[in-house]
């Protein structure tokens, strides 16, 4: 698995520094796709049984997308950090940190937006949200 993963995050990001080669000496690309999916996973759910109301229309949907993004990125950016310091000398990857970060955010968006056409067919209120199909 971290093998597949780390394949797919490098494909989109790999700085020289040897950033991406220390996340994946120490296995972190498990931990931080299996996190990504279940907030995402989460929050979809959250959102089409929940709070999911016709009349409030796609606002919430995307400011759910956007906490999810963001809360991704943060725990991403947190794990990578500590796990990053108590290996190498702290200071050593200060920008891929960020960058890596936002990476999984906008990979977690888009896991968020995969979730949301498996969810919304389930849903009572929130069927047509965030796109419709058919008659209106």
């Amino acid at each position: 698995m971290n093998d597949s993963l780390a394949n797919f995050y490098e494909f989109f990001y790999y700085p020289d520094s040897g950033f991406m080669n220390l996340v994946y000496d120490e296995g972190l690309y498990g931990t931080l796709f299996f996190t990504q999916q279940a907030v995402s996973a989460l929050f979809m759910a959250l959102f089409y049984y929940i709070i999911a109301k016709p009349s409030w229309g796609k606002l919430p949907w995307f400011l759910m997308g956007l906490s999810v993004l963001v809360l991704n990125a943060i725990f991403a950016y947190i794990y990578t950090f500590a796990t990053a310091n108590a290996v190498v000398e702290p200071g050593t990857f200060s920008t891929e940190f960020l960058a890596f970060a936002l990476l999984h955010g906008t990979f977690s968006f888009v896991s968020y937006v995969l979730y949301s056409f498996a969810f919304r067919f389930k849903s009572k209120t929130g069927r047509y949200i965030p796109i419709r199909f058919g008659k209106n």
